[in-house]
């Protein structure tokens, strides 16, 4: 287990730093930006309202997701630039095969994004949402929908958090199931906890994580923690 120390204070949040390296893996991708704790501080903050909280992590979800396509593998080719001269030309591999599925209903709030990032995208859908009413708060499936021909299609899985990972790898579940293939997933997501990793890659080893930035810990109630709280209920304002 990682301690948390608070080092210093940064705007109306907390920054956290690690007493010690976070957990590491070959398909695990924390994204580095310098705007990255400014913009989490925001989150953080329990004081921060609807409005602020949406704009925060709009702009945040942006960086999380162009550091994500960054990831993915490219095209190279020589083209010429107005001046006349000559460039590499670099364009996605799977250019017009992409699918977002999101994890309903915190996940939607990365869709515009997306959207924005990787125009034509397909969109998928599941509905899955812990058990409050146990102690493991466990996964409940409720619905999926997805594109046809889903074999053939690269898949980002989002939601902004991961916790235990029960809700991820019930989702991966889900789309081999519907006949996604492994390789062609990957998992992003906002913040994320060590155990919920731990967990996801010792189910899924070969599935890429993309993350923000990792907390040590979850509390009795597997929320994570220091955390930002409950991020559907804060980013549509519903808490």
């Amino acid at each position: 287990m990682y301690r948390f120390i608070a080092s210093c204070a940064v705007l109306k949040g907390a920054h956290y730093t690690y007493t010690s390296e976070p957990p590491k893996h070959e398909n695990l991708v924390i994204m580095n930006h310098a705007s990255k704790q400014l913009l989490l501080s925001y989150l953080r903050d329990r004081n921060t309202g609807t409005a602020d909280f949406v704009r925060y992590s709009n702009r945040l979800l942006r960086l999380l997701l162009e550091e994500c396509i960054g990831q993915e593998p490219y095209l190279e080719s020589i083209r010429q630039s107005p001046t006349g001269s000559e460039y590499t030309h670099r364009s996605l591999k799977h250019d017009g095969n992409y699918c977002v599925v999101v994890i309903l209903r915190a996940g939607l709030s990365l869709m515009p994004e997306v959207y924005n990032i990787i125009p034509g995208v397909y969109a998928g859908f599941i509905l899955i949402q812990r058990d409050e009413s146990g102690v493991e708060k466990l996964p409940k499936f409720f619905y999926s929908k997805f594109p046809s021909k889903l074999s053939e299609m690269r898949i980002l899985l989002v939601d902004p958090m991961l916790a235990t990972g029960g809700s991820s790898i019930r989702s991966i579940e889900e789309l081999l199931k519907a006949g996604a293939k492994e390789e062609n997933i990957t998992f992003v997501n906002l913040l994320s906890c060590d155990e919920g990793i731990r967990n996801f890659h010792a189910a899924y080893p070969n599935i890429k994580i993309v993350t923000a930035e990792i907390d040590p810990e979850l509390n009795k109630e597997k929320y994570i923690i220091p955390g930002l709280g409950d991020f559907g209920d804060r980013y549509f304002g519903t808490d």
